[in-house]
């Protein structure tokens, strides 16, 4: 669970250093006239809410879903079954929404797989440096 958290939160803070460093938005603002919208009185009015957003790259949606696929096949394989057709329509929604390119999709696995591989040594090495004990089951992260 921890791994899972640390995961989470490095996935999303390195996301937004994304947005910042590669400013794209969706292809349904790039090309209107060319999208279809499911519901266009809906996604109006998350567009109203939201904006026009500069934040494609890489997808947030797809990484955090891998992160719940990796963590599962790796603690609850049943889970995993389970949530594995709900993972793979985010991601075709991501694309048939028009909220994210091909590329952001796969920037959203590679960052998901860092994120999970790197939480660990980051965790160790914030108790570490806080002074905690993770023999002893406290943590700060």
């Amino acid at each position: 669970f921890d791994r899972f958290i640390g995961a989470i939160t490095l996935c999303g803070a390195l996301a937004y250093v994304g947005y910042v460093l590669v400013p794209v938005v969706g292809p349904k603002y790039v090309f209107p006239d060319r999208w279809l919208e499911a519901s266009p009185a809906a996604l109006s009015f998350m567009d109203d809410i939201k904006g026009m957003n500069r934040d494609c790259f890489p997808s947030l949606h797809t990484a955090w879903t891998t992160l719940f696929l990796i963590s599962a096949w790796r603690g609850c394989r049943p889970l995993f079954w389970v949530y594995l057709p709900v993972g793979i329509g985010v991601y075709i929604a991501t694309l048939y929404g028009g909220y994210h390119y091909i590329p952001d999709i796969i920037a959203g696995h590679l960052l998901a797989v860092f994120a999970f591989w790197a939480a660990r040594p980051l965790r160790e090495w914030w108790n570490r440096r806080a002074g905690f004990d993770d023999s002893k089951g406290t943590s700060a992260l």
